[in-house]
């Protein structure tokens, strides 16, 4: 294989020859970021079925046309004067050297001991109500960077799991993607939402101290809503309370996660105590605190309330023509 010389020469070969391309080939040059995003979608598909099939000769071609794409995008970041291919690598760099730290990295380059900038905040209280026998809930919504969530790992034991819950992708290679993604930490986990609660009861019974996360800010489907609260302006918003239930069930300390960006490639999620006894407390007040603590958030930040969908198509006035609930279910009503 190639030596360390000899690749740092390919890397610069291939930076000058896609330099040129973008000065001298009309297709190149006519190109944007918005342009070239079909082409990368296509260009990450094709090497995932690669993948997929095994195939190392494809997979060896289809890495150089992400990498292309990679560069390409690095140098329109450089004419916009926004990041060039050196803070792609080294922000990259950062990140790994962070989400390894049982590697000694002293002496190196960007030693993340040396910067606090991007780190969980209140972990301690976590590890606190692990040593009292307790497991941990993490509730949050779709606010700045909510993935860094399974980083909450690197600063656990390994015995400790992190756990998050997810609903599975109908594409095969694009649903393993995310599930390494998110498992990324040696003690992570990917869970598919419905089968949580098995998770949960028997990591209890094998007596495996565990932290899952919950994405709590969705809206429920029409049979799922059982609890109408105020949030973000809107008097009576659905909510989900599946999350609150299973917290209760399973006797969790319940923590709502709050992440932030104190600059830029840096996040930090602080953990905030809801309760040590969800049981104590009454019906749904879980779920009005949690949504009360988001809406918090996210009037001092508003940019980066990242949901996109429609919250408010299902409207209180609609399900009470519609349904009732009868036993704690939602039916319709007859007509």
């Amino acid at each position: 294989m190639n030596t360390r010389e000899a690749k740092i020469e390919a890397f610069g070969h291939l930076l000058d020859v896609q330099e040129r391309l973008r000065k001298e080939c009309p297709w190149d040059r006519k190109q944007t970021f918005q342009s070239l995003r079909p082409n990368t979608i296509e260009e990450t598909f094709e090497l995932a079925d690669a993948l997929m099939n095994n195939d190392m000769h494809n997979v060896k071609k289809e890495l150089g046309d992400v990498m292309e794409h990679v560069l390409f995008y690095a140098i329109l970041g450089d004419e916009s004067d926004e990041f060039d291919i050196a803070d792609v690598c080294n922000q990259e760099a950062r990140k790994l050297m962070f989400r390894h730290p049982f590697i000694d990295w002293t002496g190196w380059r960007d030693d993340p001991k040396a910067d606090s900038g991007d780190m969980p905040h209140n972990s301690e209280e976590v590890e606190q109500c692990f040593q009292e026998g307790q497991n941990v809930a993490a509730i949050l919504g779709h606010y700045c960077n909510w993935e860094w969530l399974s980083c909450v790992g690197i600063e656990l034991p390994k015995s400790r799991k992190m756990g998050l819950i997810y609903h599975p992708l109908r594409n095969q290679a694009f649903d393993e993607l995310f599930k390494r993604i998110r498992s990324h930490e040696e003690n992570g986990v990917v869970v598919p939402k419905k089968n949580i609660l098995r998770y949960l009861v028997d990591y209890k019974r094998k007596g495996i101290m565990s932290i899952f996360g919950y994405i709590s800010d969705q809206g429920p489907k029409w049979e799922n809503i059982h609890l109408w609260l105020p949030f973000l302006n809107h008097p009576e918003t659905p909510v989900f309370t599946g999350g609150e239930r299973i917290m209760r069930k399973m006797n969790d300390a319940v923590f709502y996660v709050e992440m932030s960006r104190p600059k830029r490639g840096y996040y930090t999620a602080t953990y905030k105590l809801i309760t040590r006894n969800p049981n104590s407390l009454p019906e749904h007040e879980i779920t009005r605190r949690f949504f009360q603590m988001l809406e918090e958030t996210i009037r001092r930040n508003p940019p980066y309330y990242l949901w996109t969908h429609n919250r408010w198509k299902r409207t209180k006035e609609e399900f009470d023509k519609r349904y009732e609930i009868k036993n704690g279910k939602v039916i319709p009503k007859e007509s």
